[in-house]
């Protein structure tokens, strides 16, 4: 009797040791294609779009836009670049209802509304699969019309895709550098 409860003792710690073995002999997890770094960091690294960077950072307790802290994230950013935001002051005050363009930088649920217009949730889509008359959601519900290196809102009008550098990796997502920004129509 005392013999058979040795001989399962050393079995279960042959087994453990085995597993343990096993576990440890495992390479470690990949990082993400975005160096780990998530919308945000990126956006606040590339010169041309500060500007988004910081609408994040004021909409940051928005759970949506929280996710663009993560680089566990998994979508699509369309990221106006800084000029488009100069170009578009008016528009964005006038569909928000703000005195003015910069206001954006002070009020985090019109911040909020305007990021979401130019999150896509779900697909890390590269700019070759973005293809004419493709409809995409936004995550705050507004149909993104896609045509000819162009996307669109019904109230926006066309933005320009304008990165040259093809698809800007973030984590699990991709950014896309666009020359308007994406007004919300509702």
């Amino acid at each position: 009797m005392a013999v058979r409860k040795l001989l399962a003792c050393l079995a279960l710690v042959a087994l453990g040791t085995a597993t343990a073995q096993l576990l440890g002999s495992r390479a470690p997890a990949a990082a993400p294609a975005g160096g780990g770094k998530s919308v945000y960091d990126v956006c606040a690294s590339l010169p041309d779009t500060t500007q988004f960077a910081q609408l994040i950072r004021v909409a940051r307790a928005d759970p949506t836009v929280a996710q663009l802290t993560d680089p566990g994230f998994v979508g699509v950013v369309f990221a106006p670049t800084n000029k488009a935001f100069e170009k578009d002051a008016k528009l964005i005050a006038r569909t928000l209802g703000l005195p003015n363009g910069d206001a954006v930088l002070t009020t985090p649920a019109a911040a909020a509304k305007l990021i979401k217009t130019h999150m896509i949730v779900g697909q890390a889509l590269q700019l070759s699969q973005l293809v004419n008359d493709m409809k995409l959601r936004s995550a705050s519900g507004e149909v993104l019309e896609i045509d000819t290196g162009y996307i669109a809102t019904s109230k926006s009008g066309n933005a320009k895709f304008v990165s040259t550098e093809g698809d800007v990796p973030a984590g699990l997502a991709l950014i896309h550098r666009i020359d308007r920004v994406l007004v919300p129509s509702k």
